[in-house]
């Protein structure tokens, strides 16, 4: 696929459709469409890429769909061109169930590209449903999710956990925002309890009840097997809609 085709999104038509004229936070909704869909951005690039994995997917070739992202991320000119890459690589290889390439690809590239993306925000800001940032929470939340699940960290070698928690610690103290902060300590707390250190995790789970972070409006308990469950029960038949 070349990267830039006719007729991709990011540039809507105006027009007199159902949102014309309608104002949301002092923007027209062909404004906010334009932000959302320009594939300089996250938003864009997911929506790119997702219906590129889409093709891939509908013809049983997910392998190549994996070579396809993996040339994409390497090549991307842009940070979120190679994080929205790297969001739906790690999709396709929890579809062919290459758990500990997902868990090294989440740690080594989508964590560093995440923290360098978040941007500091007073607390209560990015609450919009249009707002760029809240899609940039959601997907990268979502994302990350499988890392903060026993379940799945079952699936996953002992001592690639071990490494696993050393880097994501790391990449904790260079992150500057709630959010970032917030999604890394998930992760932390359910490799530390699944190694069994008791006092790095009660620690990481104090930190999650007292965070401001943007997550906690989508997961409703740091189990994350219950949260799943509210999310698919509260927030997507929402969208469906």
């Amino acid at each position: 696929f070349p990267r830039s085709t006719p007729g991709q999104p990011g540039t809507p038509a105006s027009g007199n459709g159902l949102l014309a004229g309608a104002q949301i936070n002092g923007k027209t909704a062909e404004e906010w469409l334009q932000e959302w869909l320009d594939p300089k951005g996250l938003p864009g690039a997911l929506v790119r890429d997702l219906y590129e994995a889409e093709v891939f997917l509908s013809l049983d070739a997910a392998q190549d769909a994996e070579e396809f992202f993996r040339e994409a991320l390497r090549s991307g000119n842009t940070e979120p061109a190679r994080l929205s890459s790297a969001l739906v690589l790690a999709q396709i290889l929890l579809l062919e169930q290459k758990y500990q390439a997902y868990a090294d690809l989440a740690v080594d590239t989508i964590g560093p590209l995440l923290i360098r993306l978040e941007k500091s925000r007073p607390s209560g800001a990015g609450q919009e449903f249009f707002d760029l940032e809240w899609v940039n929470d959601l997907a990268s939340m979502l994302s990350l999710l499988p890392l903060c699940a026993p379940e799945f960290l079952a699936k996953l070698p002992d001592a690639q956990i071990r490494a696993m928690a050393g880097r994501w610690k790391s990449l904790r103290e260079k992150a500057t925002t709630d959010q970032a902060r917030y999604q890394i300590d998930l992760i932390l707390a359910a490799a530390y309890k699944r190694l069994g250190r008791d006092k790095e995790y009660r620690e990481t789970a104090e930190r999650l009840q007292t965070t401001n972070a943007t997550a906690q409006r989508f997961l409703s308990s740091t189990d994350i097997s219950e949260a799943v469950k509210s999310l698919r029960r509260d927030w997507i038949p929402q969208w469906a809609r």
